[in-house]
């Protein structure tokens, strides 16, 4: 991992560019619990696309850059009895972190965009046509004029530039991130993978490729993410709902990785959507209209969960999503918050309610593939499932959790969630998958099973065709996140 704050030693002197349980047993079972406070955030595909899942926010400051060249370089994982699937517990696992505060200065936040890329030629580009390439700490850099390719051999980072220009080619120190950043007084962006991507990137050195990372102002970050997050055609207050959810799920994200790991956030389903740069004209007004608003509840800011479709019955995210038990608040219980029934919430969404059918094989094999993957002997045993049956229901009336019985008289108990991670990680591609954790399973004869649900993603905190159902009602986004995340605060951290 390189250095969170960099230091300018070697870089040209230039300005930056710029179910649930009380909450004592929580803490101390979670402290036991391999997955505490480090568990993936498997949010369900947004209307557009993916959606969204801990030490004080480090503001990260880009290094210092040159300007542009006056002129141009010469041309160029089976026991009876009821078990229960969880992962195994670990000495070493990570104590949970505490909620931030909200940071008093824009940070930059790590967003990994590409995941252990294979090794070979990576092509970078810039509107302008140069880039500046530098390793902090090794006094190496370099400003070439692009396109440039990147490779990575066992001797070194080798860089080629624009074919006529000089320097034509670059070695870098192989086992040391490379990063490509935009120069100082041009467009903030680089192009990589056909794709604008705001702020510079970072290449990391993996055990089977390279990671690549956009480093990007969260301002500029906001935008990219609520342009997949939500359909085109929705209304700018959703937009701005969305805006201050996305901002203060980040801070807590980039709070909770700043020292842990070499990005904060991936673009996908794991965390939030992310497209790069946007011209989508509701996502920049709604990102600049809310700059620097973030949800805080008791002085800290609030890991603004969403996801894409309740169903109208709202889940608790220590029941579903995190075992961090300060994420177990009051704005993120929706659970305990009744059903949304009454209201205009999702019900004229097509996510809302979804039927697929499964064979009782396939059922099976996805059950234990899954308890293979979390090393569970409840589920990697698991024997002809006879049922599938929920053990428990929210005040909402979401499931919480189900038993899953087989003809050996075995038995375990599952949390929603993870059945749904179960159900979707482990089908085969092109195979039906289910679209939230809370659903009835019933036979329908021939070895076959129907699982008729409500809700497409995890249910915890806002529901963004609720939000959107609302925006159209007349509703502003203050009033949509005190709905959804009752008991927070709007503040503006800078």
């Amino acid at each position: 991992m390189t250095g969170i704050a960099r230091t300018a030693d070697a870089i040209p002197a230039r300005a930056p560019r710029a179910s649930r349980l009380h909450a004592a047993q929580r803490i101390l079972l979670s402290s036991l619990v391999a997955l505490a406070g480090v568990v993936s955030i498997l949010i369900a595909p947004g209307p557009g696309g993916c959606v969204a899942t801990e030490e004080t926010s480090a503001a990260r400051e880009a290094p210092r850059q040159p300007s542009a060249p006056t002129s141009t370089p010469s041309d160029g994982s089976t026991g009876g009895g009821t078990a229960s699937a969880t992962a195994p517990a670990s000495a070493s696992a990570p104590v949970p972190r505490p909620l931030p505060a909200p940071p008093e200065h824009e940070p930059l936040v790590r967003v990994r965009i590409g995941d252990s890329v294979a090794v070979g030629e990576l092509r970078f580009d810039h509107p302008q046509h140069f880039v500046w390439l530098a390793q902090p700490g090794t006094g190496n850099s370099a400003t070439m004029a692009t396109p440039i390719a990147v490779s990575r051999a066992s001797d070194g980072w080798i860089v080629t530039g624009r074919a006529g220009t000089e320097p034509a080619v670059r070695r870098f120190d192989a086992a040391r991130p490379l990063e490509v950043h935009p120069l100082a007084d041009a467009d903030q962006s680089i192009v990589w993978d056909a794709i604008t991507w705001p702020g510079s990137i970072t290449l990391h050195p993996t055990s089977t490729g390279v990671d690549v990372v956009d480093q990007v102002k969260l301002e500029d970050y906001v935008p990219g993410v609520i342009a997949k997050e939500l359909l085109p055609a929705w209304d700018i207050n959703a937009y701005r709902a969305q805006a201050v959810a996305a901002r203060s799920y980040a801070l807590v994200e980039m709070d909770r990785w700043a020292a842990r790991r070499h990005f904060d956030v991936v673009a996908g389903e794991r965390n939030q959507a992310f497209v790069g740069v946007t011209t989508r004209p509701q996502a920049v007004q709604g990102a600049s209209s809310t700059r620097g608003q973030v949800l805080v509840f008791d002085g800290k800011v609030v890991p603004a969960y969403y996801s894409s479709c309740c169903g109208g019955r709202g889940a608790n995210v220590a029941d579903s999503v995190s075992s961090n038990p300060h994420h177990d608040i009051w704005p993120l219980r929706s659970g305990d918050h009744g059903p949304r029934l009454s209201e205009v919430c999702c019900e004229g969404a097509k996510p809302r309610a979804w039927s697929v059918e499964l064979r009782e094989a396939d059922l099976r094999e996805r059950l234990r593939a899954w308890g293979r993957a979390i090393h569970s002997k409840a589920a990697s045993g698991l024997g002809r499932i006879v049922s599938v049956q929920r053990a428990h229901d929210n005040s909402a009336g979401r499931a919480i959790d189900y038993v899953v019985r087989d003809a050996d008289g075995h038995s375990f108990t599952v949390p929603a969630e993870d059945l749904r991670v179960a159900l979707n990680r482990y089908a085969p591609k092109g195979a039906a998958t289910v679209r939230s954790g809370d659903f009835e399973v019933r036979t329908s004869g021939n070895g076959r099973w129907s699982l008729d649900g409500l809700g497409f993603g995890h249910g915890c905190g806002m529901c963004q065709y609720g939000a959107q159902a609302m925006a159209r009602s007349g509703a502003d986004y203050r009033k949509i996140l005190a709905r959804y995340y009752p008991g927070a605060d709007i503040v503006v951290a800078w």
